[in-house]
């Protein structure tokens, strides 16, 4: 019977060691690597204070090297645009940007209502990731460490 368990613990550690962990949100942020999809090098999620003083979850594309310019008539004007969060269809804006006057740029998007972001933080918050379907491309987002991050950040004061 011992020898059994021992196997068994043997079998569930070496399996769970194999599997490659989430990343975690740290700092108010997480990213996760896309750099198997040749377009696109990674995406990311931020809690950001937004203009009226609310927080939100704000995503942002980067497009791999070879893919830097904007696309699909986006531009660095605002622009609606509806996404989903687990299935959810999310009204937002998106606009494509650069960093520091840079010629790379990427996708910001976030949703438009309080509801919106109150949807995304409770799918981050009762999950281990999230699926984030947006026009441009469908991926997964760590969720692992959310909770810890928004209450560092103020908690849910949308």
């Amino acid at each position: 019977m011992k020898r059994w368990i021992a196997v068994l613990l043997i079998a569930l550690s070496s399996g769970t060691a194999s599997a490659s962990p989430l990343p975690e949100w740290n700092n108010g942020g997480v990213r996760m690597d896309l750099s198997d999809d040749p377009d696109w090098a990674y995406a990311l999620a931020e809690i950001k204070y937004l203009h009226d003083g609310s927080k939100a979850v704000v995503f942002v594309l980067m497009p791999s090297a070879a893919q830097q310019e904007c696309r699909l008539g986006y531009s660095s004007y605002y622009r609606r645009v509806t996404f989903s969060v687990n299935g959810e269809a999310i009204r937002g804006g998106v606009r494509c940007s650069s960093s520091n006057g840079s010629k790379e740029t990427h996708y910001v998007f976030w949703a438009l209502s309080r509801q919106g972001v109150a949807f995304i933080v409770s799918a981050l918050k009762a999950s281990m990731s999230i699926t984030v379907d947006h026009p441009l491309l469908t991926f997964e987002l760590s969720a692992m460490g959310f909770t810890n991050a928004w209450d560092r950040l103020g908690g849910d004061d949308f």
